[in-house]
């Protein structure tokens, strides 16, 4: 039954890569996840219209270590992202929801739009240049990899033989090569970010909840996820 549910969710995930999941190295977390719901999103996958922003002295970091030995810090700026773009049949599977491994989807997810702008050559930020600059397409697939791993390792969340595998090969496949190589940057609307960060203010969780508790009723921005490592 656990093969024939491992070749149903490959199958549905479809024209997957490869990524050497059992040998990637798990890295390390710090910061924490801010995630603001700014409207729906009626497509497949993922779930929900969302935007990362990372708040001072809060930002949610990812240090790993490339195959040349150099040690990476990766940070994401601010971006638009809809959880894991899981297909909405298999989200109910254990460990394939669209937040199931959020702060590895925040990751994984910046580092192809940073690269998006790279690619269109349109202002990237030094950020944006020195982490995705010379990286692989195959590398992004690895830092998924790792990325779950490291949550796995340090008891985050459930160790499980299937979801880490098969989410880490579907970001290697064509799809998201195709995606990679796209040239279509997209920034947060000023509107989006002039609101978002009015709503994070000081950067007080009590301060930004309030806020977003009354633009339940304006339509605001509101603060639906926090995920911290510190």
């Amino acid at each position: 039954m656990r093969f024939l549910m491992s070749c149903l969710v490959l199958l549905a995930l479809s024209a997957c890569g490869y990524v050497n999941y059992k040998d990637l190295k798990a890295g390390s977390f710090s910061g924490a996840v801010h995630v603001y719901w700014v409207g729906e999103n009626n497509t497949a996958f993922g779930d929900g219209n969302f935007v990362y922003v990372p708040v001072r002295g809060q930002e949610l970091t990812f240090t790993r270590t490339r195959a040349n030995g150099e040690v990476q810090v990766i940070r994401p700026e601010p971006f638009y992202t809809d959880g894991g773009s899981v297909p909405k049949p298999l989200q109910s599977i254990g460990g394939m929801s669209a937040w199931g491994y959020a702060p590895a989807y925040i990751i994984h997810d910046w580092l192809f739009v940073a690269r998006k702008c790279v690619n269109d050559g349109k202002q990237p930020t030094a950020h944006e240049v020195e982490i995705v600059g010379d990286m692989s397409f195959q590398e992004s697939a690895d830092i998924m990899g790792e990325t779950i791993k490291t949550l796995i390792e340090s008891n985050r969340v459930k160790r499980r033989e299937l979801s880490p595998v098969a989410i880490s090969w579907a970001t290697a496949g064509p799809v998201s090569r195709n995606l990679w190589n796209e040239e279509t940057c997209v920034r947060l609307h000023p509107t989006h970010l002039a609101n978002i960060q009015h709503l994070i203010g000081d950067g007080r969780l009590a301060g930004i909840q309030a806020r977003s508790k009354r633009n339940e009723r304006t339509g605001g921005p509101q603060l639906v996820g926090t995920i911290s490592f510190d």
